[in-house]
């Protein structure tokens, strides 16, 4: 089983390479703003939710 800071860690990851390439490819015709917005925010939504479940367990130990 993949932890969920683990799991942070690679959803954070993900977020930094869509930051720096979807602007780029927004240029390009590639994707449009509205659906590279979309995909980011959904991104950081996910981020947001692993770190409060970090937060949330950390006293406890109990990091799945």
């Amino acid at each position: 089983m993949i932890d969920a800071e683990r799991k942070l860690k690679a959803v954070r990851r993900e977020l930094a390479f869509r930051k720096s390439l979807y602007p780029k490819w927004v240029e390009m015709g590639r994707i449009d703003k509205e659906k590279a917005d979309e995909e980011i925010s959904v991104m950081e939504a996910i981020a947001k939710d692993y770190q409060d479940y970090i937060d949330a367990n950390a006293e406890q130990g109990k990091l799945l």
